[in-house]
């Protein structure tokens, strides 16, 4: 598959540390190729739970004292910090430059699946300052951006959000926004052929069951890839996704660990047009 000249992180170094399809580390006596079929069963059989759409999750617990105004205020500051940074010029500059000139490219709707509360009750953090309500504020922001840029050239009528975990207040701070939050598993019967799905450091069988029901026209998430390794001769839907397909890593971050952690071993894919030279490569 071709790639940016951005260099992605190894699945697994010298050391053997392996990296799984939810994007955490392990470190194991023999190397991936020799993954036992157990583990692998044992993943297939994972996507197969009654509550893999995270119907069962509970909503988070809105923090003392906060109002909706004061969270309107919170996102404003947020995203008057994002829009100084250069990652976002970065992002900007990827969309602008690889994915507003493809040709054949068909956007109606966005689904972004699983960013975590943004105002979630901490006990151990200040009230909004905990690293899980960071990361998801920046993924938040990154997919703003994105649909910003492609809004100059694509009617995007419908941005929907599902996450089980959403309490009031960020419910309320989305459909002030302008968007939709639907309730699971609601967003995978919206899956179509001309949507753009953001899937951030979601569980693989989750974005297995979207990939099912629609092959979406522009995929921003997990590098599918890992995926497909440890996914071998178990499921075609990887695979059959990706192929003819284009995926450049998302921008490097160097300044920002939080920022890192939430944007880190991302992908943008797309199916290009028939004349792109990057198809050659495949």
């Amino acid at each position: 598959m071709p790639h940016s000249s951005r260099a992605k992180k190894k699945l697994w170094s010298k050391r053997q540390e392996i990296l799984d399809p939810n994007g955490w580390t392990h470190v194991v006596k023999t190397a991936p190729k020799n993954i036992s079929q157990d583990l692998k069963l044992g993943l297939s059989l994972l996507r197969n739970k009654p509550d893999i759409d995270g119907a069962t999750c509970s909503p988070t617990e809105v923090p003392d004292g906060l109002t909706v105004e004061m969270a309107r205020e919170k996102y404003a500051s947020y995203l008057a910090r994002w829009n100084n940074t250069r990652y976002c010029q970065d992002l900007q500059r990827d969309f602008k430059n690889i994915i507003l000139p493809v040709n054949h490219l068909e956007i109606t709707q966005c689904i972004c699946l699983g960013l975590g509360s943004f105002f979630a009750k901490s006990h151990f953090f200040s009230l909004f300052e905990g690293a899980a309500v960071r990361e998801s504020f920046s993924q938040l922001l990154a997919l703003v951006t994105m649909l910003d840029v492609l809004k100059e050239k694509h009617d995007i009528k419908d941005v929907f959000f599902q996450e089980p975990r959403f309490n009031s207040l960020d419910k309320e701070l989305l459909l002030s926004m302008g968007f939709v939050v639907l309730e699971s598993p609601d967003a995978m019967e919206r899956m179509t052929s001309t949507t753009f799905l953001f899937t951030p450091h979601l569980e693989f069988f989750i974005i297995q069951n979207a990939l099912e029901k629609a092959h979406p026209s522009l995929y921003c998430g997990n590098d599918l890839e890992h995926h497909v390794q440890w996914l071998d001769g178990i499921n075609e839907t990887f695979p059959g996704f990706l192929k003819n397909r284009c995926s450049v890593s998302f921008p490097q971050v160097k300044s920002d660990h939080v920022v890192e952690n939430a944007l880190s071993n991302l992908t943008i894919t797309w199916k290009p047009d028939k004349e792109d030279p990057r198809l050659s490569d495949k």
